[in-house]
């Protein structure tokens, strides 16, 4: 009796850490370095200088460190309306690192972050990537 409780209560555990969503989901990723970005992150939001963008958290992996790097990434609204632009990345603090550009399906890391981020658009506008 007691074996079959624990064989059930181990089975009811597994199942149930099986069955909760991840905090972290891989976006991209080269032989170097792992893109992921933080579940339920992904938000809009205005620039410094007033423009709309959708913006979520990431952190990068550095494979052969194990460096782990977080950051924000976010494009402007209308670069993802036009399918193409820049993809900001800012430390936790909002403060610039850098751009890179991007376009749809362009192949890059770039490109892959700014689809994840444009796909709030695109839901929001009723319309596909």
């Amino acid at each position: 009796m007691r074996k079959k409780f624990l064989a059930v209560f181990l089975v009811s555990v597994c199942g149930i850490a099986h069955a909760q969503k991840p905090d972290w989901v891989k976006l991209s990723e080269t032989d170097e370095m792992v893109w992921d970005g933080r579940v339920g992150t992904r938000e809009f939001g205005k620039t410094r200088s007033g423009k709309e963008m959708v913006v979520a958290t990431g952190r990068t992996v550095d494979k052969k460190t194990k460096r782990i790097t977080f950051e924000k990434w976010y494009v402007l609204v209308d670069h993802c309306r036009a399918g193409q632009g820049q993809l900001t990345t800012v430390d936790m603090d909002g403060a610039y690192k850098y751009e890179t550009d991007f376009m749809f399906k362009g192949g890059t890391v770039a490109s892959s972050l700014a689809e994840m981020l444009c796909y709030a658009v695109s839901e929001r506008d009723g319309k596909g990537i």
